[in-house]
């Protein structure tokens, strides 16, 4: 009986990491072209390129944790404003 407990629990979370992996890299994906284009559209071709690879890999790391693991309350906080 614990083992059932404890192969529900684990497929559970699974799918928590699942969904919010998924998010992450899609949210990823949209934080980094956006910031890359902004640095790009601020500073200009050439330092922009330079600053623009690191700003926007940091923005997409912390947009891809963020998803992972925050996706049920931002998911909540969305339907709230939306609604």
């Amino acid at each position: 009986m614990v083992s059932e407990a404890r192969g529900a629990e684990a497929g559970l979370v699974r799918l928590y990491k699942g969904v919010g992996t998924v998010l992450g890299i899609i949210g990823a994906c949209i934080a980094f072209l956006g910031v890359y284009v902004a640095a790009i559209e601020l500073n200009g071709w050439v330092i922009g390129l330079a600053l623009a690879l690191a700003t926007a890999g940091f923005a997409a790391m912390a947009a891809f944790f963020t998803l992972r693991y925050l996706w049920p309350c931002l998911m909540l906080l969305a339907l709230r404003f939306l609604h």
